[in-house]
């Protein structure tokens, strides 16, 4: 119960992005799904790449949502015991949840096979998860030493390419 008082925080910033905005895109994918809306002609193993993509980025999901810990927050929370979390997925990208989210929204439209959602998701879902994102990086600069070199070194969605020395 501490975690969703407002004042166990050091920073606590309300966004208009929040789990219930995400829930209600995917809603809104799932009724173009259901609807047959953007349907194509598919091949059976497309839809089986989808159906692995959604259960390997759930997983991956689940296992960043343990990783993560108490650090989690429907809205933008800085704790007082707040740390930079660099295990799990955290070491590829910084917002794994949200790349896994955006990765299973493709495999399900690939399962389906339904180019509405993959145009949604491309133009929609992951410009809003990137301002998300951008908008907790503001508030992890300012309370957390060390994340202005975390965000140099790992990826904000998407993992960096290193480069060769």
């Amino acid at each position: 119960m501490i975690y969703n008082n407002k004042e166990a925080a050091k920073s606590y910033k309300k966004s208009k992005i929040e789990t219930f905005s995400m829930y209600g895109f995917v809603g809104i994918c799932y009724v173009c799904i259901l609807k047959g809306v953007g349907v194509y002609k598919s091949y059976e193993w497309l839809r089986l790449i989808g159906a692995l993509l959604v259960y390997i980025s759930l997983m991956i999901n689940l296992y960043g949502r343990v990783v993560l810990q108490s650090n989690w927050s429907n809205q933008i929370r800085i704790r007082e015991d707040h740390h930079i979390v660099t295990d799990g997925p955290f070491k590829f990208v910084r917002h794994p949840l949200y790349t896994t989210t955006i990765l299973m929204i493709y495999g399900a439209a690939m399962c389906y096979s339904n180019y509405v959602v993959i145009i949604l998701n491309t133009l929609i879902f992951i410009p809003v998860m990137k301002y998300r994102a951008k908008q907790e990086e503001v508030e992890l600069v300012k309370y957390l030493e060390g994340y202005n070199d975390y965000q140099d070194n790992v990826g904000m969605l998407f993992p960096k390419r290193r480069r060769k020395a």
